[in-house]
């Protein structure tokens, strides 16, 4: 019945109106398009309230399922490249890249867990993402993930609320060379494709790795290992080293250098001015 009410809901909110009626209780309950057109979150902990419940206390807020929401989005309708965003050196990368052909509106799309607030294997909280969106004067989809919802239920809920108001002209994600991520993400992404009218980007497919290492070390930004998942990279690395050209090097053999296999991630700091060739 929890699929069937945000299904309602977001067709609700697809055809502009400001309430449903909820099929259990009766109730007349606002879309996040009716909530939308508030100011701000009136901190009532609406069901789905399109500002990420800020102005509910943070101990009340775990407990509620929130809805997408966007940060900083401008108020004139856009067309959006969507920037799928975990905090790490690739991500940054792909956004990079975006930014040097010259691509002009840049948005963020940021998955998470709805309890905990970190993104999944990245030990990398919500408020660093934020952090890393202010620095990069972008505006940020924010999408909380729960168990009881699949996935891609949560990406589409997230595309609708940002279809609102906008569109979406590529989603973009830094996948380096995994045929079998990027052959799921194609697949699976198509429904939505279709629905939304956009298509997959993948900037930096096959790209050579000490070109990727070359680029981050122009960009003069901070990059640390957040987690280890590698029996063989604890023995060699720890948390909070620089990924660097030595670090690079020093990893063991067998070991994608990128961790693209799950080996590591890292985190961006995004302090001070970014840097350009």
């Amino acid at each position: 019945m929890k699929d069937k009410i945000y299904e309602i809901e977001r067709e609700a909110s697809r055809q502009k109106q400001r309430t449903y009626v909820d099929p259990v209780s009766g109730y007349s309950v606002f879309t996040s398009y009716g909530l939308s057109k508030r100011a701000d979150c009136c901190g009532c902990g609406c069901r789905h309230c399109p500002f990420g419940h800020r102005e509910v206390p943070s101990e009340r807020r775990m407990e509620l399922r929130q809805s997408p929401w966007i940060e900083d989005a401008p108020s004139a309708s856009t067309e959006f490249d969507v920037v799928s965003w975990s905090g790490g050196k690739d991500s940054f990368l792909a956004l990079r890249r975006l930014q040097s052909e010259g691509h002009g509106s840049l948005m963020l799309m940021t998955t998470f867990d709805g309890r905990t607030e970190k993104v999944a294997h990245q030990e990398v909280t919500l408020s660093m993402i934020r952090k890393q969106a202010r620095a990069l004067k972008l505006p940020l989809l924010l999408i909380p993930l729960y168990s009881e919802f699949p996935y891609l239920t949560r990406i589409e809920h997230g595309l609708e609320v940002l279809s609102q108001n906008h569109s979406i002209r590529q989603l973009v994600f830094g996948d380096l060379h995994l045929e079998h991520i990027r052959s799921w993400r194609e697949q699976e992404l198509q429904p939505l494709m279709l629905k939304y009218e956009f298509v997959l980007q993948f900037p930096l497919w096959n790209a050579n790795y000490l070109d990727l290492l070359n680029d981050l070390r122009k960009s003069k930004q901070e990059c640390r290992i957040t987690a280890i998942a590698h029996e063989g990279c604890r023995e060699a690395i720890q948390l909070g080293d620089i990924f660097d050209d030595t670090l690079f090097r020093k990893l063991p053999s067998g070991v994608d250098q990128f961790g693209e296999n799950g080996e590591f991630h890292t985190y961006v700091s995004l302090s001070g001015e970014l840097g350009t060739d």
